[in-house]
């Protein structure tokens, strides 16, 4: 497997698996390793492709890319990165896609459209949604189309997690009035 992505900042190189030693481990006979959860580090080739809101990035990753997986904030800037437009230059034959970031990344109509019915997208994952709660009609009842109610983050480690860093950011607005993760002043408007 070769892993393709973008991302604000490339992954580390003690998180990325380096490529001379997946290149010799491929050219042996032997199986790669068994990826390992809790070691932090990705098993296989990783190619960083650019910063995830940059266009040039997300055309050249597009074509290689036999599962898509988005984990994107909603901003102005991730608006639709799934389109008409990305949607073609897909592989001919068909990838796979996953959303479990914000569902305004993905434009639904296109994706059922130009990605589904037209066989450029085989199969979708969607754990969030354009117009949450409302799903696009047409994804409903699809075959090729698994729809979550939004639970992509339930997990005991992420509550925990949330749990503490909520408490932490009261501390400190009790404190000093100032907190660390505001809510970008483009949201609340």
């Amino acid at each position: 497997m070769n892993i393709h992505y973008t991302k604000r900042t490339p992954l580390s190189s003690s998180s990325s698996s380096s490529s001379s030693s997946s290149s010799s481990s491929s050219s042996s006979s032997s199986a790669a390793p068994a990826p390992n959860p809790t070691s932090g580090q990705v098993p296989y080739p990783a190619t960083y492709h650019g910063n995830s809101t940059d266009q040039k990035a997300l055309q050249s990753i597009l074509p290689l890319a036999d599962v898509v997986v988005f984990c994107l904030p909603g901003s102005p800037e991730t608006k639709h990165l799934l389109n008409s437009q990305t949607i073609q230059l897909l592989p001919l034959q068909g990838s796979r896609i996953v959303n479990v970031g914000r569902g305004s990344v993905i434009d639904e109509k296109a994706l059922l459209e130009d990605g589904l019915k037209a066989g450029k997208v085989i199969s979708c994952g969607l754990d969030v949604y354009e117009m949450e709660p409302v799903v696009e009609h047409g994804l409903l009842g699809r075959e090729d189309v698994v729809l979550l109610p939004h639970v992509g983050s339930s997990t005991i480690e992420v509550y925990e997690y949330s749990a503490l860093r909520a408490l932490d950011q009261i501390e400190t607005v009790l404190g000093n009035g100032n907190a660390e993760n505001k809510v970008p002043e483009f949201v609340v408007n």
